[in-house]
């Protein structure tokens, strides 16, 4: 029976959330945290769940019914139970790119944006975890895109630092400071990564790793370029101020493409252990990168739908409408 009134425990909420994606896949102790947070909730066919460019207000989980999604009023599919709606639009901070709106009566899990967030701040695995789901949709987005689709890099700045044998401490703070998602963190968050990191100096040719290899380390790139290239068509022209390798590090995947000095390069190298250690005692620093990597998984899901609509609706689970407009 669908109404508000209905009680849904602690361990039926656990078992809807073990069907979500990404939460669905935290371990027992730190589900059965999200599931005490999380409330049910009722909607009638016709309600608004999300609503397109305005602030998303909670993460939601499917229980029973069907909820339909458009974007500039075209139907693009529906989500069933099981399936999430609006955690990354909570992750990344930011307006809803879809319309959600109820097909049937639906009831659902949620979890509003401060109760979110505040568990984030308190379970640092449950953020760690985020950070590494977050980083493989990026991924899967990236290479959902058609050959040759020029790179969304969220908004990362471009600075030409001097290439120098040495970066004392403070040129490597300052540089960290024009990096997003690095560039509103403290002075002494990035002074604890700075310390982390370890300055190298390749020449042109040199490769730093191969499709396949162990995604162990960042290189943030402070002069020069390297060209990448993966053996499904991914190109990428890096240059200053991109976390090479960041992606597939935080997510804990192999390298998923070959990387090669183009020009003279000056990196700042470092363990992605180490940048989880910095991440957990300075958590402001965690939020902001996860919030970073949830923008761009938006922005690439967004630019799926426009060229690869059919791959958005299998990366995202996400129903196709039949005889809907590409």
């Amino acid at each position: 029976m669908l109404t508000e009134d209905r009680a849904v425990g602690s361990l039926e909420r656990m078992l809807h959330l073990r069907k979500a994606p990404v939460i669905g896949t935290l371990p027992a102790n730190d589900l059965a945290v999200v599931a005490e947070a999380a409330r049910p909730r009722a909607f009638r066919s016709g309600d608004v769940l999300l609503r397109e460019d305005e602030r998303v207000t909670a993460a939601t989980f499917i229980v029973e019914g069907r909820v339909r999604l458009s974007r500039n009023g075209q139907p693009i599919g529906v989500l069933e139970a099981g399936s999430g709606l609006g955690g990354i639009g909570v992750l990344a901070r930011t307006t809803a790119a879809w319309t959600a709106v109820a097909e049937t009566d639906a009831l659902v899990l949620e979890l509003d944006a401060d109760s979110f967030l505040d568990l984030l701040e308190d379970h640092f695995e449950i953020l760690r975890h985020f950070l590494r789901e977050t980083c493989r949709q990026v991924i899967g987005y990236w290479r959902a895109l058609p050959a040759g689709t020029p790179a969304l890099i969220a908004d990362l700045r471009q600075t030409e630092a001097r290439a120098l044998r040495d970066l004392d401490l403070v040129e490597r703070i300052f540089f960290l400071r024009q990096v997003t998602p690095f560039d509103r963190a403290s002075i002494n968050a990035l002074a604890e990564l700075a310390r982390g990191l370890h300055e190298v100096q390749l020449q042109p040719g040199q490769r730093l790793w191969e499709e396949g290899d162990p995604a162990r380390h960042v290189m943030l790139i402070v002069n020069g370029r390297v060209h990448c290239e993966g053996r499904d068509g991914f190109t990428l022209l890096g240059g200053p101020g991109v976390p090479l390798g960041a992606l597939e590090a935080v997510a804990g995947l192999p390298r998923w493409y070959d990387a090669v000095v183009k020009q003279p390069l000056t990196a700042l190298s470092g363990e992605i252990e180490m940048l989880f250690d910095v991440f957990e005692d300075n958590l402001d620093m965690a939020l902001q990168f996860q919030s970073a990597m949830s923008q761009w998984a938006l922005a690439l899901a967004q630019k799926v739908a426009e060229l690869e609509p059919d791959r958005l609706t299998e990366l995202a689970g996400v129903t196709p409408v039949p005889n809907a407009p590409g």
